[in-house]
């Protein structure tokens, strides 16, 4: 894996939080920051798949009622 160095400006209050935990963990900074970017990303891009799936789905006419999606999610509630 290749690597470049990007430069961020961080408020310190942070930047001694990421200090503590790199200390507690003995880890260093960048491994810190790019485990975190990584876990970001990898959300956020799951979330936007999410939500294109459901424009996808709703421009196809796979829609479901209000009323049958409330009465569904009573159904699971009482199965509890």
């Amino acid at each position: 894996m290749s690597t470049a160095g990007v430069f961020v400006e961080l408020d310190s209050s942070l930047i001694a939080r990421l200090d503590q935990l790199a200390m507690d963990e003995e880890r260093n900074r960048s491994s810190l920051i790019s485990d975190a970017l990584t876990q970001f990303l990898n959300v956020r891009e799951y979330h936007l798949a999410c939500v294109q799936e459901g424009i996808r789905q709703a421009d196809a006419g796979m829609l479901t009622p209000m009323d049958d999606a409330l009465e569904q999610v009573r159904k699971r509630i009482a199965q509890r």
